[in-house]
């Protein structure tokens, strides 16, 4: 299963997003997979998500906040 279809199942339970996002963020520091995938879907709300050491990123464009 990806990172992607992982998130994405958890629908709107936000709780269970943001602790699935914090697990994956830390196994993922340190390589380049969530480059990979913004490389592949720029505009991935999910892939966007910044490790605490990067801060916060502006949302992406076209989306609800950044529209």
């Amino acid at each position: 299963m990806t990172t992607r279809d992982l998130l994405a199942r958890t629908g709107t339970h936000w709780a269970l997003h943001t602790s699935r996002s914090q697990v994956l963020s830390a196994v993922a520091a340190g390589s380049n997979v969530v480059g990979a995938w913004l490389a592949e879907e720029p505009h991935c709300a999910d892939g966007r998500i910044p490790s605490p050491s990067e801060g916060s990123l502006p949302p992406p464009r076209g989306s609800i906040i950044g529209a």
